[in-house]
């Protein structure tokens, strides 16, 4: 069995406005290899998506979409990709996931987490080779992975919505996605896609199993600030003075 001790090393970038950080724990203080490249890779891919993506660019191909200037069918490939998942998401929604909500075709509520998924399995993961465990945490969308063996859980802390300072729950995950939609970090953030309008009539977390974060974008509702939890983790009492948890609002 494969020993996670605290040799922790962790990189922070910050891409689509927010900061964005992946940690890797390794056996010992024994090195990766290529875990330089990886992250590099893994944060450069990101930096692309937001070109791609990016509602506050003006030269993005969503930008030039919503104003006519660009069809689906021309854009960047992965944006007809998009496009198709988040259509499913709203038809298995029932309209509670929108990407149209505003009038035109705005992702963001699917694009970070499908984007944090696909680079982390891309440029992550191979580094359990070597390592005992990955991970990203992207603004509150997580993707944590843990080598076959290695005495290592991700510990995952829920942030109370009404408390900032305060948690309502620690999620122990060991491989999967964790997604959170709350209060405690942006407010009334959450809006009701038919409706328009910030939902607070919520605040009990729900969960739905699995192991993809795109799965989470296309379960959670617009309107509902909760903890998606994956299949491999388990909710339980918070545990203060626990080191390795990251906290999540």
């Amino acid at each position: 069995m494969r020993t996670a001790n605290e040799a922790k090393r962790v990189w922070v970038e910050e891409i689509m406005g927010i900061p964005m950080s992946i940690h890797l724990i390794s056996p010992g203080r024994a090195s990766v290899a290529n875990v330089e490249q990886a992250v590099r890779e893994c944060f450069d891919e990101l930096r692309e998506v937001d070109r791609v993506f990016s509602t506050y660019r003006a030269d993005s191909d969503i930008s030039r979409i919503r104003r006519g200037e660009l069809a689906v069918a021309d854009a960047d490939e992965r944006v007809a990709l998009v496009a198709d998942a988040c259509e499913h998401a709203e038809q298995a929604t029932g309209g509670l996931f929108s990407a149209r909500w505003r009038g035109w075709f705005d992702p963001t509520g699917y694009v970070k987490g499908w984007a944090v998924e696909e680079a982390s399995r891309r440029h992550l993961e191979p580094l359990l080779s070597s390592a005992a465990a990955v991970g990203i945490n992207a603004g509150g969308d997580l993707q944590l992975f843990t080598a076959a063996g290695a005495d290592w859980r991700w510990q995952v802390g829920i942030a109370d919505p009404h408390d900032r300072g305060q948690m309502i729950a620690v999620v122990d995950v060991l491989n999967g996605a964790v997604a959170t939609s709350g209060t405690a970090e942006r407010g009334h953030h959450i809006l009701d896609p038919r409706t328009g309008r910030p939902a607070t009539g919520a605040r009990l977390p729900r969960s739905w199993p699995t192991d993809s974060r795109r799965r989470t974008s296309g379960r959670r509702p617009q309107w509902w600030p909760v903890p998606s939890i994956t299949r491999g983790s388990r909710p339980r009492s918070p545990a203060p003075g626990s080191s390795s948890t990251m906290m999540l609002g």
